[in-house]
């Protein structure tokens, strides 16, 4: 079957929403796409191709721009992002076909190297491409605890879940919170700064202050810690109870963290809380330079689906 290759552009977001919904049984606006990936303030934007099957989307790769530190050196990366397929078009190399494109075209845009956390489904392509899984995967820290689950069923519903997250909001004085106590620990890792979270306002989350810590959360059934910062050599156990004293009340039985095993959290909750391995960490590098990738830590906030 024959197909055209063609980048990423504004245009391509409703069609590129459409195949989303379809592969993955969401139902995600345009609007959200168009955010993720209009990246302008980087200098580059919409870095991804697609493939189309008589101007129909058969398939996308695409990567997402962003700052990172490295030893104190801001340096141009991007994550890996969403990758799909059409089920009438799958087993017929389009993955590798738009990966190896999207590849060429951020290094040409002066991106030096990829990260990224596939899936079990994706991992196995990212190997035969030559991305580098040595790093340890992400860690996976979760406080489980009985309560009536109502978020679960709010967020099956869009309006109410938006219903639900503006009272939210409102109740819990987030638009009051800033943010620069997160900053105060700046690891090799994406930089987070007000650029990071002006560009993060394609995803609903928000911050909340809790005994004078800001707290980056997303609700969506669970509440998913982004960014905290816990002052070190401190006990984390009363804002945790805090934490999940607040799940309850906005009825959520879980509160999730997920972190690299060398940030500040991992030291924190790591000797209260046993982790798992969440996501593979994965590198893939567009120039022959050497960079201290081992020094690279994310947090959850740093995942393009938080």
């Amino acid at each position: 079957m024959e197909y055209s290759i063609e980048r990423l552009s504004e245009a391509h977001i409703p069609a590129l929403a459409s195949l989303y919904n379809l592969c993955f049984r969401k139902n995600i606006s345009p609007g959200w796409f168009r955010q993720k990936y209009d990246t302008e303030n980087l200098g580059v934007k919409y870095i991804g191709f697609l493939a189309l099957d008589q101007n129909k989307v058969a398939a996308f790769y695409g990567v997402i721009p962003w700052l990172v530190i490295l030893e104190g050196q801001e340096i141009l990366a991007a994550q890996s992002a969403d990758t799909m397929t059409h089920p009438d078009h799958r087993n017929k190399g389009l993955f590798v076909t738009l990966a190896r494109k999207t590849y060429d075209l951020a290094k040409n845009s002066n991106i030096r190297f990829l990260f990224g956390f596939p899936n079990q489904h994706s991992q196995p392509g990212a190997v035969k491409l030559g991305w580098d899984f040595s790093l340890p995967p992400m860690k996976l820290f979760q406080l489980t605890f009985r309560s009536l689950p109502y978020a679960r069923l709010i967020f099956r519903s869009k309006l109410l879940s938006q219903v639900y997250l503006n009272v939210i909001r409102l109740m819990l004085g987030s638009d009051r919170a800033n943010a620069h106590g997160i900053f105060s620990e700046q690891h090799n890792g994406p930089k987070h700064d007000a650029t990071f979270i002006a560009y993060k306002k394609y995803s609903p989350a928000f911050f909340i202050t809790i005994n004078q810590t800001d707290i980056w959360v997303r609700l969506d059934g669970d509440m998913k810690i982004g960014l905290i910062t816990i002052p070190p050599h401190s006990d984390p156990h009363p804002l945790l109870k805090k934490l999940q004293t607040l799940a309850t009340v906005l009825g959520c039985s879980r509160v999730v963290f997920i972190t690299s095993h060398n940030t500040g959290l991992y030291k924190s909750l790591s000797p209260h809380i046993q982790p798992v391995d969440a996501f593979p960490t994965g590198i893939y590098k567009l120039t022959e330079e050497r960079l201290p990738y081992e020094l690279i830590s994310f947090e959850y906030c740093d995942l393009d689906i938080f």
